[in-house]
C-alpha cells in the first residue's frame, strides 16, 4: 500500500481508499493476511534483484546481497508521491524500515530551487520533497519555471514534460527536468546519510525510464555526492535505476519467503 500500515486500517496517501485488513482478510478466507508498505516492498526487491534488472548512475559494481554479514540499502522513487524506504542486513537477519521520509522538507540547493521553494509556499505552505519529486511535483516545477520565465505554462502531464525535454522542444521542459534530477540526487544523498545506506541507493518508479539519460548526465551524482564532510563517504555508494517491471510484486514476494523462514541471502547468491 503506498500509505502508512499502522494497525488494522490502511489509509493511502494519495488516493480516498481505506481498507480494513480484518475485513479484507475475512472478504478473501485467507487463514493469513499481511499489508506492507510499497516502498518496503521495493526495499526487500533489493534482495532477489539482478544485474540485468538494474541500470548503473556512475561506475560501480553491483553490490551482491548478503555479501558481508551486515549491509544498509536505501529504496526511494517518484511515483504518485516519493517513497522512501530502507532495508537492513544484520548477521542473516532482515529488517525493512518503512518510513514516510518523503515529507521532509525540501532543502534548495540553487537560486532557482529558492525562488521555487519560495513560490510554492506561496501556494502550500509547507513544501515537502514529495511536492516537487513525483509526477505532480514534476508539473509543480514546470509551472513554477514559466512563472519565473514570465511564460504561461501549458497543461502538461509528466510524460509531456519528459518528452519534450528530451526531444529539446521546450526550454522550460529541460529546466524543469534538470532541476528535478538535481533535486532528487540532493534528496537520494540525504537519505544515503540518513539510514548509513553505504551498501547502495536504489531508484524505483515510473518516472525513471524517462529520466534515465538526464540521470547519467552528471547533475544527479553531483548532487549525490556533495555532503559537506561526508562527501567523500558518500561519493563511495553506488546508485542504481531498477528495470524489473514489478519490482513490488518481487519485494513482496521476497517478504512472504523471508516471513516463511526462507534465507533471502541464499537466494541471492543462487
Amino acid at each position: 500500500f503506498a500509505g502508512p500500515v499502522m494497525g488494522d486500517e490502511v489509509k493511502m496517501t494519495n488516493h480516498a481508499w481505506t481498507i480494513s485488513m480484518t475485513e479484507l482478510q475475512r472478504q478473501l478466507g485467507f487463514e493469513q493476511l499481511r499489508a506492507i508498505n510499497d516502498f518496503v516492498a521495493m526495499a526487500y526487491s533489493i534482495a532477489l534483484l539482478g544485474e540485468g534488472e538494474l541500470q548503473r548512475i556512475g561506475d560501480f559494481d553491483l553490490p551482491r546481497f548478503g555479501s558481508k554479514p551486515n549491509q544498509t540499502f536505501v529504496a526511494l522513487g517518484p511515483g504518485t508521491g516519493l517513497g522512501v524506504s530502507a532495508l537492513l542486513l544484520r548477521e542473516g537477519a532482515i529488517t525493512p524500515l518503512g518510513t514516510e521520509a518523503g515529507h521532509v522538507g525540501f532543502a534548495p540547493t540553487s537560486a532557482d530551487q529558492r525562488e521555487i521553494l519560495r513560490r510554492l509556499e506561496g501556494r502550500f505552505g509547507r513544501v515537502s520533497n514529495e511536492r516537487l519529486l513525483c509526477g505532480p511535483g514534476l508539473v509543480n516545477i514546470y509551472i513554477t519555471l514559466a512563472e519565473i520565465a514570465g511564460s504561461t505554462a501549458e497543461s502538461l502531464t509528466p510524460d509531456q514534460i519528459t518528452r519534450r525535454a528530451n526531444d529539446g522542444s521546450c526550454t522550460v521542459c529541460i529546466r524543469a527536468v534538470e532541476n528535478f534530477c538535481e533535486m532528487l540526487g540532493a534528496v537520494a544523498g540525504d537519505m544515503a546519510l540518513a539510514y548509513a545506506g553505504w551498501d547502495g541507493v536504489y531508484l524505483a518508479g515510473g518516472l525513471m525510464p524517462a529520466l534515465l539519460p538526464w540521470l547519467r548526465r552528471g547533475v544527479f551524482r553531483r548532487r549525490f555526492d556533495d555532503k559537506g564532510r561526508y562527501s567523500k563517504i558518500v561519493a563511495a555508494v553506488p546508485t542504481f535505476v531498477i528495470t524489473n517491471d514489478e519490482p513490488g510484486l518481487l519485494g513482496a514476494a521476497a517478504c512472504a519467503l523471508s516471513d516463511a523462514g526462507v534465507d533471502l541471502t541464499e537466494k541471492a547468491h543462487g
